[in-house]
Formats: C-alpha cells, structure tokens, sequence
C-alpha cells in the first residue's frame, strides 16, 4: 500500500534550518528503513513536506503519519536544540492513498485550508 503525507510546521514564520531541511530526506529514509517500508520520494520545503511511502497492507495510514511525525520530529531536535519543547509540526496532516495520486494541486489545496484553518478565516 502506498501513501502520500503532508505535514505543515506548527509555527510557519519560523521554518527549519536549512541544515535541517536537507537532512529530512536523510531522515525520512533512515526511518521507513527502521520500519521496512519503503521510501519513494519526498517534496521538502522549509515550512511544509510530503513523502511517499510504501508500507504493509496491514499498516494503517494514521500509524504511517504518526511514525514520520514523531520521528522526524525527534531528528529536528536533535539538530535544532533551540526548539526544544516545541510540538514542531502542525496538528493537522494531509494523508492520500495511492502515494501516485498526490498531486500539486492537492498539497496547494491542503495548504490552504490549513492557513485558513489556523488563522480562523473560512
């Protein structure tokens, strides 16, 4: 089963290092190789990123986000002491089955709804 995830930082104005930013993908692979899963690609930007991911048929898409979440967090940390404390990433989470099916206009979408979302505006 592949899986796309999208994750948003939970402060935008403060987007990750850019050290951090390159290492993420790093990261990213490290972690489905922990879990054997595989990595298929990730878009990384400062304030936001999606993977693909390709995991068990028996895994459950929230366990997939959370796993990345969690991790990646904890590698971010690891690397941006300063941010200690911090939740890092957002509440919300975009999640789309096929991984393939994810398109730009999706993210932009989810985006979106999200700044909207947090800013309290419709």
């Amino acid at each position: 089963m592949s899986y796309a995830c999208v994750w948003l930082l939970d402060a935008p104005n403060d987007p990750l290092k850019p050290e951090s930013v390159v290492k993420l993908k790093d990261w990213l692979v490290m972690i489905c190789q922990a879990h054997q899963w595989d990595f298929q690609g990730a878009i990384i930007q400062p304030d936001w990123f999606a993977a693909r991911v390709l995991v068990p048929r028996e895994t459950l898409p929230s366990a997939v986000a959370e796993t990345l979440l969690s991790q990646t967090r904890d590698q971010v940390l690891l690397q941006e002491p300063d941010r200690a404390g911090s939740t890092l990433w957002g509440d919300g989470y975009l999640i789309t089955s096929p991984a393939e099916d994810l398109k730009e206009s999706d993210i932009n979408r989810f985006l979106q709804f999200y700044q909207r979302a947090r800013s309290g505006t419709s």
